[in-house]
């Protein structure tokens, strides 16, 4: 006979996350605050990242149940040791007498007299230095040795019974022992030893609660628990970090370099789609674009039609149905369908427009603000992805520029962070010999980074558009202002406000491009505020003259969807569906 046994089904215990999420949050963080992988990964643990939990490593769980256990335990100790009120009546009654003996020598000096008994009254170090420093003052005071001995004997007590009564305040409850806790420097040794036990306590049970390993003060666990254990804690934590990067790896998302984590292209495309899918998510249908929206609009109904097969046609194209249609007309009904040349027919074909892209990126120190550098990361990985999705036969290519520029591959956009401003004052005039300068960090150390190379960025892309097949260029410039340097022979020109001189530099590569039939459009992240006062409106009117590209003013939220629509748009007419 079989017995079945019913009780109450209970989910099995789940980790509070996983590593695609972990990877998630770290990219949104990377792309947001301009970080890298580690550092993103570091804040996550520090505001409670169960790396134990998730791992379920037993091991860290039971070395850490065991410390806060070792630590209670100490604790207990001096508990049961020290009595902190009877001796702190004590020195309060020593401060009262040595403050009464000293007023005794003031010479019936008032004002003394009564910071005196303040300083004493509020047991403060702090009012008997002020008190001494009257006296000092004082002609008929400051040569009695007496009253300096006095002093500093109940500065001393002072001292210790401010801190004293702090301590004893929070946690002179806790200790029913009989034995006092010292003079001097025995009794400033057990509060900082038992301050010490109590933080180490809480960051433990912080570590077993919420898994942040790395909020454990090393010095603290090696003064408290000895060499020996903090060594076993840090093996197990590294122990720990190992297992964390191979089940990084493992996802293709992530990889170890020097022992720094990194995020692999693949990442950086995932960030992309997501990206992608939200600002599609919000765009209503309205017939131009290849892509899917869950907002009903105006589209596109596509007949399918076909024509007769002719000698060299793909049978990749083959319009199956209607061919086996043509079979049965000719022959009859009847099985095996016999489909002979005659009968097939192929669906027509568009030609596709490959277009050739390169993103210039503002990488200058104004684009820290008002979410501006975070949304041309954010613009740029999700035009990879429809890239990737829709356009594979597209060229796509990055350029980050600022008082340098540089091609820019796509695993490193989630990371990138625009150059900080490190000279903060009046107008900047420089001028730098480039020549014999092979690596421009090392040997330029003085230069400031932050300024605005549009002339270099624009000559990287058009080396690189003029390197591709085809007649469709285009660069699309994200950038919130004008040009604040140049290269000029073998000088690098820094300026700022822009100069007149740095424009003329600047639309030369622009008339060089629109020579080469590389069209320019510039999405303008700048304020009036930040392009009314040095010409700066006026240069980019100069340089959509010359090029005859494209000005949108989006709001840095707004530019993926401006971009991707433009985008998107231009395919349209390119392919003519």
């Amino acid at each position: 006979m079989i017995i079945h046994r019913y009780s109450q089904w209970e989910e099995p215990e789940k980790p509070p996350f996983t590593l695609e999420e972990v990877i998630r949050a770290a990219s949104d963080i990377m792309l947001r605050y301009h970080v890298d992988f580690n550092e993103a990964l570091r804040h996550m643990i520090s505001q409670g990242l169960s790396i134990n939990q998730f791992l379920r490593d037993e091991q860290m769980d039971n070395i850490l149940d065991s410390y806060i256990d070792r630590v209670k335990r100490m604790k207990d100790d001096l508990h049961d040791t020290y009595n902190l009120e009877d001796d702190l009546r004590a020195r309060r009654r020593s401060l009262a007498s040595l403050t009464s003996e000293a007023r005794g020598q003031l010479d019936n000096n008032d004002d003394i007299d009564k910071a005196m008994r303040q300083a004493a009254r509020n047991r403060s170090l702090a009012d008997f230095y002020v008190v001494k420093w009257r006296i000092r003052n004082d002609d008929r005071l400051k040569d009695n040795r007496k009253l300096a001995e006095y002093l500093e004997r109940a500065a001393i007590l002072a001292e210790f019974l401010e801190r004293g009564e702090a301590f004893d305040n929070k946690y002179g409850k806790r200790f029913h022992g009989e034995k006092p806790p010292g003079d001097g420097e025995v009794s400033k040794a057990l509060f900082g030893k038992y301050l010490a036990m109590e933080e180490l306590e809480a960051q433990l049970v912080e570590a077993r609660e919420r898994g942040n390993l790395f909020g454990v003060d090393d010095e603290k666990l090696r003064a408290v628990m000895g060499e020996e254990e903090y060594q076993k804690f840090t093996r197990a934590r590294e122990e720990m970090m190992e297992r964390l990067k191979e089940a990084f790896e493992e996802t293709g998302q992530v990889e170890e370099e020097d022992g720094i984590f990194k995020l692999t292209p693949a990442a950086a495309r995932k960030v992309g789609e997501r990206a992608l899918r939200i600002v599609f998510s919000e765009i209503k249908m309205d017939g131009f674009g290849a892509h899917v929206a869950q907002k009903e609009g105006d589209g596109i109904v596509e007949k399918q039609s076909s024509r007769p097969y002719e000698y060299g046609d793909s049978i990749t194209h083959l319009d199956l149905p209607a061919s086996m249609i043509n079979s049965l007309i000719r022959e009859g009904t009847g099985f095996p369908i016999k489909l002979k040349t005659e009968d097939m027919e192929v669906h027509p074909t568009h030609g596709a427009a490959k277009t050739s892209v390169v993103v210039m990126i503002d990488m200058s120190g104004s684009m820290s603000r008002f979410g501006r550098f975070y949304n041309a990361k954010k613009v740029a990985l999700a035009l990879d992805a429809i890239t990737r999705a829709h356009y594979p036969e597209d060229s796509l290519n990055f350029v980050g520029f600022a008082t340098f520029a540089r091609r820019i591959v796509v695993g490193e956009i989630l990371g990138l962070a625009p150059e900080p401003i490190t000279f903060m004052g009046g107008g900047v005039n420089m001028r730098v010999d480039l020549t014999r300068i092979e690596d421009n960090k090392k040997e330029l150390p003085h230069v400031p980074r932050y300024f605005t190379n549009m002339q270099k960025g624009l000559a990287i892309s058009r080396r690189i558009l003029t390197s591709e097949p085809g007649t469709n260029k285009e660069i699309i410039l994200i950038t919130d202002g004008a040009p604040t340097a140049y290269h000029e022979g073998q000088y690098l020109h820094l300026n700022y406000p822009p100069q007149e001189s740095g424009y003329k530099a600047t639309l030369r590569e622009v008339r060089a491009l629109t020579d080469d039939k590389i069209t320019i459009n510039t999405f303008l992240l700048g304020s009036d505020w930040d392009t009314g006062y040095f010409g700066e409106a006026e240069f980019i009117q100069r340089m959509l003259n010359i090029n005859r590209g494209r000005l949108f003013h989006p709001a840095p939220d707004s530019l993926t969807q401006y971009v991707l629509t433009d985008y998107v748009a231009n395919k349209k007419k390119l392919i003519d569906f």
